[in-house]
């Protein structure tokens, strides 16, 4: 272990709450008093430490970060590698201006495409581009195959009227 660590291990260890200076600190670790000061200047960059301002110089453990901000997509992106490259353009995506970009995503049956778009939702709503409420809305393209004009006019809508209701009837049946 470097000196830096365990410089660290002891501020996890004693916990200094109100602070500690560098020549207390230097008797606790047992160390000079300027080889120290390097050291927790060190950690300070790092952020593992935070320094005050005033005389003397106190050090005070740095709040830990919550680990819990990674989004689901974070978490899906650490755990599988490879989908890394996706992941990052479906984040760039969603955090296009003004309110996103459409995406298409293909893939084989059963690889994942439902969640992932599920996983894209939760992510804009996390990133305040959809509201809380808005819906996640699941469309399968495949139950429209045999049926493009049924698709459009599920996608886009039909302008109501007895023939193209009828049309579209005969069609399904």
């Amino acid at each position: 272990m470097t000196k830096k660590e365990l410089i660290y291990q002891k501020f996890l260890q004693l916990q200094f709450s109100e602070g500690i200076d560098t020549k207390s600190l230097s008797k606790i670790a047992n160390m000079s008093r300027a080889n120290l000061s390097h050291e927790l200047n060190e950690l300070c960059k790092e952020g593992k430490l935070i320094k005050s301002t005033g005389r003397p110089v106190l050090y005070f453990l740095a709040s830990p970060k919550k680990s819990n901000n990674d989004s689901q997509l974070d978490l899906l992106s650490k755990n599988n590698i490879s989908l890394k490259p996706a992941i990052e353009q479906a984040k760039a995506s969603i955090l296009y201006p003004p309110k996103g970009m459409n995406c298409l995503i293909l893939g084989e049956t059963g690889v994942g495409k439902s969640m992932f778009a599920s996983l894209m939702h939760n992510y804009a709503i996390e990133m305040n581009v959809k509201s809380e409420d808005s819906p996640f809305i699941t469309f399968n393209c495949a139950d429209y195959s045999n049926n493009p004009q049924l698709l459009t006019s599920q996608l886009f809508g039909v302008k109501r009227g007895p023939i193209l209701v009828l049309k579209v009837i005969k069609k399904v049946l």
